[in-house]
């Protein structure tokens, strides 16, 4: 009797120890991102392995959910309500007619590749293949391509904040031609509202973790959210 008590024990302090680790994952990652959206940097994180990146990944793409899920309900309740008017989703549709393989084939693996690749590739100094090229034919032409690279750093940090917003607009933007119809301009930032959430997220995965987490972290939300339309339909 006494070694179940034992083991009783053992679980318990095991699964405590396991909720205080969780939770200070959240803490810290969930602290990261807000610290990058109040003030953009084009900072990778380096020192930790692969696979705390993708506990980090997992956490994040945690909190992403814990905001869209609610907000994809109110939209969808408020229009169930008549409060909005938003045109039909051409992806719906194309869900419902494609089969099962070719919807994960294209929301969760090509889809987040492409994405991911064109408004959050560039993203980082060093991916910024243009500026990189610039920099490489003025050191071809002789000029001290040091100096060159730190004057074009300074530009880049002063202008990162500007590019991170322009490419999550962009990002969400883009979503727009999801809908069959136009909708009146008052309408687009709430209709891509999710979109806009997700930049930033995505944004944050990309410059702090790498492209290939991005594109990770875009996949899985990407999954859950074909998950929830075929378990919870919503007609």
């Amino acid at each position: 009797m006494a070694g179940i008590f034992e083991d009783l024990l053992l679980t318990l302090i095991q699964s405590k120890k396991f909720s205080v680790r969780i939770s200070a994952r959240i803490k810290n990652v969930k602290s990261g991102l807000l610290r990058f959206l109040r003030s953009p940097t084009d900072y990778k994180i380096y020192g930790i392995s692969d696979s705390e990146r993708f506990k980090d990944i997992l956490v994040l793409v945690f909190l992403e959910l814990i905001i869209l899920i609610p907000l994809a309900m109110l939209l969808e309740g408020s229009q169930r309500l008549g409060l909005l008017d938003f045109p039909d989703h051409k992806l719906v549709e194309m869900i419902d007619e494609m089969s099962i393989h070719m919807v994960l084939f294209v929301a969760v693996f090509f889809g987040p590749i492409l994405e991911e690749f064109v408004f959050r590739g560039f993203i980082t100094f060093y991916r910024f293949y243009p500026l990189l090229f610039v920099i490489a034919m003025a050191g071809a032409l002789g000029m001290n391509k040091f100096k060159l690279i730190r004057k074009i750093r300074r530009a880049w940090t002063f202008c990162f904040p500007l590019l991170m917003m322009l490419s999550v607009l962009l990002f969400g933007y883009v979503h727009v031609w999801n809908f069959e119809e136009q909708m009146s301009l008052w309408m687009i930032p709430i209709a891509i509202s999710p979109q806009l959430i997700a930049g930033l997220f995505l944004t944050y995965a990309r410059v702090k973790y790498g492209l290939i987490w991005s594109m990770l972290a875009h996949a899985l939300v990407n999954f859950i959210a074909l998950v929830l339309h075929y378990t919870i339909p919503l007609n």
